[in-house]
């Protein structure tokens, strides 16, 4: 079997997607988690630009770091933290909105940021499985740990540069939304921003794993190449 980050990463991606438009939509009384995320909300959307960035980054990065580097726990942590967000999402839509928080669930889908944070936890993840399967590789066929170590490294900053550009364009929403500005008003400004933004990663997911996509990872020998 063909195993590649890339592949990993869609199976991590599809669940993902279905874990959150699953939960958000479970009607959730729990007046007690929204006043919670609520205060939480409230400490971080209260700052200027620069430190409101440096709430939601850091915080973002943390959690796909504990997803990247904990073997196995990190995927259990995976799934339990898109739980978590679904839920304040479904205690959000049923306390507050009084409606399904699938519909706040998938509004969020408008905003670019969105589209931006939730792959980094899929690719954090998936890459946990992909080591553990590496390794296993390593120790079968005597691979070279060097092109392993580089690719992780290479994989890491990754994230940290799309979890970096997510938070900035959420920060950017948030002010805008703080400014009482239209909806379409922001989407005119953040989604022209962000597509570039989404080629380059694009770009450089594409350039990390090339070397899957033109060969079988179960018949690589890396240490040929060294």
């Amino acid at each position: 079997m063909k195993v590649t980050a890339g592949k990993l990463f869609i199976i991590f991606f599809v669940l993902e997607i279905a874990i959150y438009l699953g939960v958000s939509s479970i009607p959730y009384n729990n007046p007690g988690l929204y006043n919670a995320f609520k205060l939480e909300q409230s400490s971080i959307v209260s700052q200027p630009f620069i430190p409101m960035w440096l709430s939601i980054f850091p915080h973002n990065l943390l959690i796909a770091t504990i997803e990247f580097i904990v073997p196995v726990i990190g995927v259990i942590f995976f799934v339990y933290s898109i739980t978590e967000t679904s839920l304040v999402l479904a205690a959000e839509g049923t306390v507050h909105y009084h409606v399904s928080g699938l519909f706040l669930a998938i509004s969020l889908f408008l905003l670019p940021d969105t589209w931006l944070e939730i792959p980094s936890y899929a690719i954090a993840s998936a890459m946990n499985i992909y080591i553990i399967y590496y390794l296993i590789t390593l120790r079968k066929r005597n691979y070279s740990t060097k092109r392993l170590f580089t690719r992780l490294i290479e994989m890491y900053l990754f994230i940290v540069l799309e979890l970096a550009i997510a938070g900035a364009v959420e920060t950017w929403t948030i002010t805008m939304e703080l400014a009482n500005y239209p909806l379409n008003y922001i989407l005119e400004r953040v989604w022209p921003v962000s597509i570039p933004a989404f080629l380059l990663l694009i770009f450089l997911f594409r350039y990390i794993n090339r070397e899957d996509r033109k060969n079988d990872i179960q018949d690589m020998d890396y240490s040929n190449e060294y």
